[in-house]
């Protein structure tokens, strides 16, 4: 073997590896953090009483329906596609469906043209978010994933080819994932003025007709309120985005002055750098600072903030800012001076130890095909097993009747035998 075989072959393939060592890592990531969704495998909260009815009824019609309230693309993707390939086996066609978007995200983060500084680290960050599993693993929460792809574009390099067609299909199918498109519109207006190129202004305007579809679902369903956002004081901001980035306290409502201490050295940290590294960092960096802002934001106008938490309640609305707080580190990271590496080092150091010490969750096994099967056999209906807290005995129930779930197996692309056989077998 000659002496730089294995440095030139990777050299020729760093593409290929990379995308195999997001892949791993994912998988990896995922069944670490939530190893039951690995082992046993179950239909979560709305995806099951809200989208997997609206596809009993309309089929894949329903990807265009919302569901809380906006359209959800990747979460009602998934489960068409998993309840047209088997819907006995519909948890775990999910789950692994799951993984694979959820690479396939990481890898347009890591390999697409941005002006973010050590993408694939950017993207195996959000793997280490410092909040408990909730938004990881399940196709139910793959919509939060999925609404990341809105910042690509945001963050795209002025310099080098545009790839019109990529952007708008990242900005597109991003925009119908979540409402984050709405609240990123403004920084695409901003971007649009800034730099003023052809390209920022063809991404406003899809990045407004995109905002525009998920308002109209949003202000038709009545789920554009922000009664809460009046229970917001700058001390709880504080503790809650910034303190809690770095220490989660448990039990819940535990060492508010610690972590507040924590959230306003942080910040000054933030801040100092901000300012000191300004022009290295760039408008990206920026970027990347409003979007946790109002990401943030976002999270406490639809929830009280005092009523959250990134480790015991509503860790998904700590899943955005922080995943925008950890790629604005990264970014700082990548300054060559000690000042900013040392503050990255430190803030790294301290969110891996907080998704080690809050990442992992826990659910009850929940026995899909036994009630599939029962499904099968009731002549009206039956009451399909959906998790919403993990424990099996407070399971919502969604009620399917006899001939859907007949239906729906015997136009599955495998394991669609009739209940008959299959209870013999």
């Amino acid at each position: 073997m000659k002496p730089n075989y294995l440095p030139d072959w990777y050299r020729t393939h760093r593409t290929w590896c990379l995308i195999a060592a997001i892949g791993l890592s994912t998988l990896l990531v995922l069944i670490l953090r939530r190893p039951d969704q690995w082992s046993a495998p179950a239909v979560w909260i709305e995806e099951g009483t809200v989208a997997l009815p609206d596809f009993v009824a309309n089929g894949w019609s329903s990807l265009f329906h919302p569901m809380m309230g906006y359209l959800v693309l990747p979460t009602k993707i998934i489960l068409a596609a998993a309840a047209t390939l088997s819907f006995r086996w519909l948890p775990e066609i999910e789950f692994w469906l799951t993984v694979v978007f959820t690479a396939g995200v990481l890898i347009a983060i890591a390999l697409s043209p941005t002006a973010l500084k050590y993408r694939a680290v950017c993207a195996l960050a959000l793997l280490a978010l410092p909040t408990d599993s909730e938004a990881f693993g399940t196709s139910a929460y793959a919509f939060w994933w999925g609404s990341l792809l809105v910042m690509l574009p945001l963050l795209w390099r002025r310099e080098g080819p545009q790839y019109p067609i990529l952007r708008s299909g990242l900005l597109w199918f991003g925009g119908l994932s979540s409402p984050l498109i709405i609240t990123m519109s403004p920084l695409y207006a901003l971007r649009a003025i800034l730099v003023r190129s052809r390209a920022a202004w063809s991404d406003l305007v899809l990045a407004l007709i995109a905002a525009g579809i998920q308002a109209s679902f949003l202000m038709k369903t009545a789920q554009a309120g922000n009664a809460a956002f009046a229970n917001i004081t700058p001390t709880m901001f504080v503790r809650k985005f910034f303190g809690f980035y770095l220490d989660i306290p448990i039990p819940f409502g535990t060492h508010d002055t610690v972590t507040l201490v924590i959230g306003i050295v942080f910040l000054g940290a933030l801040t100092a750098c901000s300012y000191r590294y300004r022009r290295e960092l760039g408008l990206t960096y920026f970027l990347l600072l409003a979007a946790f802002l109002i990401a943030a934001l976002s999270s406490v106008a639809r929830v009280p903030i005092a009523a959250i938490h990134p480790s015991l309640a509503g860790p998904r609305y700590f899943f955005l800012p922080f995943a925008f707080l950890s790629w604005a580190i990264v970014q700082i990271a990548a300054i060559d001076a000690r000042l900013p590496r040392i503050v990255a080092i430190a803030v790294i150091a301290l969110v891996l130890r907080n998704a080690l010490d809050v990442g992992q969750r826990h659910h009850d096994p929940i026995a899909w095909r036994p009630a599939v099967a029962q499904c099968m056999a009731s002549a009206t209906q039956y009451e399909l097993p959906i998790h919403w807290d993990g424990h099996a005995e407070s399971a919502w129930k969604t009620p399917v009747s006899g001939a859907d779930c007949r239906r729906l197996v015997a136009s599955s692309w495998f394991d669609n035998r009739p209940v008959a056989e299959s209870a013999a077998q």
